[in-house]
């Protein structure tokens, strides 16, 4: 930006303009997108003095932020605290005499050791 305002300047001197609006409409016209062009779209300026006015107390503010952000430390990754979700091993499940219902088939009978759907579902045939 500080260097766009210079070049400019210097295209002001050579052409030597009258007419105040146009200089600040060609420079705004000009201007890449960013906040110091959004200020001046919010506010709009009447004067090249008073462009150059704001755009310095902007090069300021940027300038001190750059320098803040240069004297904080920089982020450290993030740890992990928890463990990593458990995964369901068949293996595992066999051992502990756990079974796993996914892999039973549906219906049949209480004898053979697997429940009839109705009492899965509580439903009932009598009704």
């Amino acid at each position: 930006m500080k260097d766009y305002l210079n070049r400019f300047a210097i295209q002001l001197v050579r052409l030597k303009p009258t007419d105040e609006a146009m200089i600040v409409h060609a420079l705004v016209k000009g201007m890449l997108l960013g906040p110091f062009s959004e200020s001046l779209l919010r506010v709009y300026p009447r004067t090249f003095t008073e462009i150059r006015r704001r755009a310095l107390s902007h090069i300021a503010a940027d300038d001190r932020v750059t320098q803040k952000q240069g004297l904080v430390a920089p982020v450290r990754p993030r740890v992990t605290s928890r463990p990593p979700p458990m995964r369901f091993d068949k293996a595992t499940a066999e051992k502990k005499g756990r079974r796993n219902p996914m892999n039973e088939p549906q219906g049949g009978h209480a004898r053979d050791g697997i429940l009839p759907q109705s009492i899965i579902f509580g439903w009932s045939s009598r009704s």
